[in-house]
């Protein structure tokens, strides 16, 4: 059995809770990116009055603000969900190296 010490048991436990925090932060934006893009394809086929919504109220508006609106709402999604992936395989390799450090370490008898 490998013996870590306990700043390196208290690093394993912070990589893995980054780790899940990042895949968490990052599955909630593509759900948003995801609507974005369904309310998008709506605005588009619309006929008629537009809305959108500002907190608790319904504004109307013209179509091409809103379809601008939630085209800049989603690219400023995917810019986000992009710098997530990097900051995952970031923590993803510390994870490995780490697991190859402690595969590597002289066992304990």
């Amino acid at each position: 059995m490998v013996d870590l010490t306990q700043e390196e048991m208290n690093e394993a436990r912070m990589l893995n809770q980054q780790f899940q925090m990042l895949l968490a932060q990052k599955q909630s934006l593509s759900m948003r990116s995801s609507e974005l893009e369904i309310a998008l394809k709506e605005v588009e086929t619309a006929q008629g009055r537009v809305f959108y919504g500002a907190g608790s109220v319904l504004i109307e508006s013209d179509k091409n603000t809103v379809k601008e609106r939630l085209e800049k709402q989603d690219k400023e999604l995917k810019e986000t969900i992009e710098t997530l992936t990097a900051r995952e395989e970031s923590v993803r390799k510390k994870i490995k190296e780490f697991q190859t450090k402690v595969e590597k370490s002289p066992e304990k008898e």
